[in-house]
Formats: structure tokens, sequence, C-alpha cells
């Protein structure tokens, strides 16, 4: 449980701050997605740093008994499966970006469950 904490501790302040930001600055994450199809370098080095994020992630925490545990090991697969489709299928990140922005209520939707996972990790890991 103690690497399900420290994990838990790093990612859930990020999750909150990007749910946050998504949902005060809308136009903002808006234009990062349009932009990011757009760039293939961009989309090639995201891929490789979520294949590697994703698989340090599941081996170093693959754990499915706790909810952290839970978010946390779905977190890595998730990141890991992203990673490989931005490599593999890069055209997907353009429509995948492209659907997000164009659907207004998904960005809103995606910054509340980004935002709410980010404040249970971020309780789990400093107030339990």
């Amino acid at each position: 449980m103690e690497i399900t904490m420290f994990l838990a501790g790093l990612w859930g302040p990020a999750m909150l701050a990007v749910g946050l930001g998504m949902f005060i600055n809308r136009d903002h994450y808006i234009k990062i997605y349009r932009e990011f199809g757009r760039e293939p370098f961009a989309v090639w080095l995201f891929g490789m740093a979520a294949i590697v994020i994703g698989v340090a992630q599941i081996n170093a925490h693959n754990m499915w008994e706790t909810l952290p545990e839970m978010l946390l090991s779905l977190f890595g697969w998730l990141l890991l499966l992203k990673g490989l489709a931005c490599t593999i299928m890069p055209a997907w990140a353009e429509r995948s970006g492209k659907w997000m922005t164009e659907n207004s209520q998904m960005l809103i939707i995606a910054s509340a469950i980004i935002a709410i996972i980010g404040v249970y990790l971020t309780w789990s890991a400093y107030f339990m």
C-alpha cells in the first residue's frame, strides 16, 4: 500500500490541477487539443512518453484490491494504451482531439471526472 499512497500523492494533485484547469480555462485546453493532433512530432513524443510512463506504472503498481489501487492501476494501463494508439495510429490522435473540441460537453464532463479523481487520490495520499 506504500507505493499506492506514493503514486496517489503524485498523480492526485496533478490530476486535480488539470481537471480544474480544463474547467476554468476551457478555451486554452481546446486550443491544446486542436494543436496537438496537427503536430506529428508532439503526437509521437507524447506517445513514447505515455508508453514509458504507462509501463513503469504497471510494473511498479498493478494492484486491484482497493479503490486507490484500482484507479492507479487502471490509469497505468490507459496511459499505455493511449501511448500505443498515438505511436501506432497517429491519425487517431488528431480525430480524438477534434472530437473533444467539437463536443464542449465532453470537455466539461472530462474535467469533472479528472478533478474528482484528483481530489480522491490527493485525499487518499495525504489525509487517510
